[in-house]
């Protein structure tokens, strides 16, 4: 997952990447994850961190 990398794509030097790991691939699903992230988390909160999203976890790394 080439974004995920945090050595190539430093939190720090971004506004804030998301990255979803959503198998299989399926617009609803990955509307709906998004979706729920972006309604339970602030620009504030996400800011020059990584977040990676599943179908069962977030996480977040700054």
């Amino acid at each position: 997952m080439h974004f995920s990398n945090i050595l190539k794509f430093p939190p720090k030097e971004h506004d804030g990447i998301i990255v979803l790991k959503i198998n299989p691939v399926n617009a609803l699903k990955v509307h709906d994850n998004l979706l729920n992230y972006l309604k339970k988390y602030t620009k504030e909160k996400i800011i020059h961190t990584l977040v990676v999203i599943d179908h069962s976890k977030i996480r977040i790394r700054k």
